[in-house]
């Protein structure tokens, strides 16, 4: 996976990677996996899920996606894995359960995961996947997905800041 040379301090983790035909209006999540022998971070196993039900939801087909939207989309799900392993199993679980009933965390944490990606040097690759969201999503879908990420003109600025002070 090109995006894991992103994140180093990821390689030793386990981490895969599976196809999820129930998901429901999303192209691809990452999660911890739910399991009672990985407590401690360092042995936790990561599960990145493709959707692969295209026809029926409301996700882009990942399989037909061009190769940078795919790996700044994989960079954007690794993020969230960076994340997760600087939390302790209750900060997760609390993580998870704010995610689901509040839209602000939910749209903080997504943020976050961006600007992470863009800190890691995989920002251009990261706004070509959110430039394809926003072209090729109805106006309801852009609605909602643009509630949570950032718009391909928010991401442009921190992309640019990076830049700069990569260039010194």
């Amino acid at each position: 996976m090109a995006a894991l040379a992103y994140y180093p301090e990821l390689h030793d983790q386990i981490i895969l990677i599976e196809e999820d035909p129930n998901m429901t209006g999303l192209t691809m999540m990452a999660q911890p996996e739910k399991s009672t022998k990985n407590f401690l971070a360092e042995k936790r196993t990561y599960k990145i899920y493709v959707n692969s039900n295209t026809e029926k939801e409301r996700a882009l087909d990942f399989h037909k996606m061009p190769e940078d939207v795919k790996i700044g989309w994989f960079a954007h799900e690794l993020g969230h894995l960076s994340e997760y392993t600087q939390r302790g199993n209750t900060s997760l679980v609390f993580m998870g359960l704010n995610y689901l009933i509040s839209k602000s965390f939910k749209r903080s944490v997504e943020h976050y995961a961006d600007e992470i990606t863009i800190a890691r040097g995989a920002g251009r690759l990261l706004l070509s996947g959110s430039q394809m969201s926003f072209d090729h999503a109805s106006e309801k879908a852009r609605k909602r997905i643009f509630n949570i990420y950032y718009l391909p003109e928010e991401l442009e600025p921190f992309i640019l800041e990076y830049e700069k002070a990569c260039s010194k």
